[in-house]
């Protein structure tokens, strides 16, 4: 098809994938979706006397950039083939089928485990007519302006693919007729169905969770007896358990992240820092643990990720808040280890978690 000639290495467009595709690479952070989808549409222009036209179509398009927390960000594309059920012009009385594509920008966001939205703004492209004119010439709507905008559900927790409502607006600015081009302003509306297939966790599932900060093997032993004051302040931000080798805080996650996302309530801030505020007093010589724990809801990689995200972001905040960064280990562990039944609302609530294990070296006792 003669669009594609039109798309080279040397367009702003080519680069800027090449651009935003090798960083998203090289953080990680690859992300995106593709979808598929049928629908209808129609196709009017005021300029050139032409009424609303109805129309099948199909069409493929794409999101790939870079993830941050439940956002994509990045380049949006669609191809798109349409059968005209009605003639377009006077100059060609056939159905018209044709094909086109589009180019531009687009963001998605993962509203929670079972729905996700997508806006895509494209500013390149054009629609090619199939069928040639009387004078030899292909039909063509040049210079887009489109909006797209789509809202899926995953019927899935295991599968990462959405039903997705797909609306579309584009309004293109030149339409060539019969080789003639006209100051025509063009505009297509389209509502269809699609399946998208979403990407870009990078944690696999069932892989060992990750260690942000890994200091050399440190010997643990239990927390002295003289820590009653140090469980006493934790205590007052969460539940305390006293084990074989430390002390434990269990933070419950729903008031202290959004649904899929790794950023701190301002609630969590203020319990955070009333935990590095009993920290500080425990001296450099203990050693702390962060765990971030999910439950089994949704797909078990994007569990994997997200605890470690939240396990780093407390790591990082009690950073801030004056701890040694040595000092401090934060791990993912996703839905491992649950600590209550995953088969209850209840029991998915306590199990999505961040715990706190405080121990100290061998021979401090002594």
């Amino acid at each position: 098809m003669t669009y594609f000639t039109k798309v080279t290495l040397r367009s702003p467009v080519a680069l800027a994938v090449l651009l935003s595709t090798s960083f998203a690479l090289a953080q990680n952070r690859f992300a995106g979706s593709v979808s598929a989808g049928l629908g209808l549409g129609r196709t009017e222009s005021a300029d050139a006397g032409l009424a609303a036209r109805t129309m099948n179509a199909a069409s493929v398009d794409a999101l790939v950039g870079y993830r941050h927390e439940a956002w994509v960000f990045g380049l949006h594309g669609d191809l798109r083939y349409q059968y005209q059920m009605t003639p377009l012009s006077e100059v060609n009385q056939t159905n018209l089928r044709g094909s086109g594509y589009l180019l531009g920008l687009g963001a998605s966001y993962r509203v929670n485990k079972n729905f996700y939205t997508m806006a895509a703004l494209d500013l390149f492209g054009l629609y090619d007519f199939a069928e040639p004119t009387s004078t030899g010439d292909r039909d063509e709507l040049q210079k887009p302006l489109g909006l797209r905008l789509k809202a899926g559900y995953f019927w899935s927790e295991e599968l990462p693919l959405s039903v997705d409502a797909d609306l579309q607006w584009v309004s293109f600015q030149t339409f060539r007729l019969a080789g003639q081009n006209h100051d025509w302003r063009t505009t297509q509306t389209f509502a269809a169905v699609a399946l998208t297939y979403h990407f870009g966790a990078p944690a696999m599932a069932g892989s060992a969770p990750a260690v942000v900060e890994a200091p050399s093997p440190t010997p643990v032993a239990e927390v002295t007896p003289s820590a009653p004051d140090l469980e006493k302040s934790l205590a007052q931000v969460g539940d305390v358990e006293r084990t074989a080798d430390s002390l434990k805080l269990k933070i419950e996650g729903d008031g202290s992240f959004p649904p899929g996302s790794a950023k701190m309530t301002d609630s969590a801030r203020a319990v955070f820092t009333s935990v590095a505020e009993a920290l500080t007093k425990t001296g450099s010589d203990t050693h702390i643990r962060v765990e971030g724990h999910t439950d089994t809801s949704g797909r078990a990689r994007e569990n994997q990720r997200l605890s470690e995200e939240r396990a780093t972001a407390v790591r990082e905040f009690l950073i801030g808040q004056g701890l040694a960064a040595e000092r401090i280990q934060a791990v993912g562990l996703g839905s491992q280890k649950p600590i209550r039944d995953n088969a209850t609302k209840a029991g998915r609530a306590k199990n999505r978690r961040v715990e706190i294990h405080i121990v100290t070296p061998q021979g401090q006792q002594e």
